[in-house]
């Protein structure tokens, strides 16, 4: 569903219940091994490096709230200077917090499947 019209909002306190749901239903049986790269949080720029920050972020989605500025700035902080958004883009591509910092790059299945050019190699 669309956040735009949860009533309330998705990343809201009010939606502690759901996320003990979560814990106790979804993920009670998961285990999360460290990432290969570095997670950046969306609640607050965070940069996660465990399983253990992983699980939690997943479940905090339900709870806090989205902080881009800090996660923008954390990314920025970090060296990234591309974004790459798959699926439909309602805010990456028109926040000039992310336009001005980064080349912002939609991602869609339609060219993901479309076969590459090669380019032709000397013999």
């Amino acid at each position: 569903m669309p956040l735009y019209v949860m009533e309330p909002p998705l990343h809201s306190p009010a939606f502690g219940g759901l996320r003990r749901r979560v814990e106790d239903e979804v993920l009670a049986g998961l285990t999360f091994r460290d990432p290969h790269l570095p997670v950046v949080a969306d609640q607050d720029g965070a940069v996660l490096t465990t399983g253990d920050e992983v699980r939690t972020l997943l479940l905090d989605g339900c709870v806090r709230p989205v902080d881009w500025p800090g996660v923008l700035g954390s990314l920025r902080d970090k060296g990234v200077g591309t974004l790459y958004v798959a699926g439909q883009d309602a805010l990456f591509g028109r926040v000039g917090a992310a336009t001005r910092n980064f080349k912002v790059v939609p991602v869609n299945p339609r060219l993901a499947m479309r076969p590459r050019r090669r380019t032709a190699t000397a013999a």
